[in-house]
């Protein structure tokens, strides 16, 4: 569960500052790319509970995810967080999700139908499920 938590943790999005001080965001980049929605499935090793994790990126820079444990293959429990802001550059993905702001390296690959995002404790692949 230690992972479970972990994995939740990191998954916290963030919309940060301008690296000139500025902490306005006149028009933050959203990669249209990136919009749509997202599933991936992830194994934690140290109990064996699989964590399903569907993403969910609107072109107005919002989104939620949803999270949902399975115990044996079947859902012990859910929960659903809101991404009250997102945005990209060339090679990150900034976003605040729960009201905590964080940033990961992404990247798009398979024709833009597998979003890569990279967290301090490892890569998840996100399979694209609707544009």
């Amino acid at each position: 569960m230690k992972k479970l938590l972990f994995f939740i943790l990191t998954l916290v999005f963030v919309a940060c500052s301008s690296d000139d001080g500025d902490n306005s965001i006149d028009s933050p980049n959203i990669n249209p790319d990136i919009v749509g929605t997202w599933f991936a499935t992830t194994l934690d090793s140290d109990d064996g509970t699989n964590l399903e994790s569907t993403l969910v990126l609107n072109s107005d820079g919002t989104g939620s995810l949803t999270l949902v444990s399975l115990v044996d293959g079947e859902p012990s429990s859910a929960e659903t967080l809101p991404i009250t802001s997102w945005y990209t550059d060339d090679t990150t993905f900034y976003g605040t999700l729960n009201g905590n702001p964080d940033e990961f390296g992404y990247a798009l690959s398979e024709e833009n139908n597998v979003l890569e995002l990279n967290y301090p404790d490892g890569t998840v692949y996100y399979d694209r499920i609707s544009d």
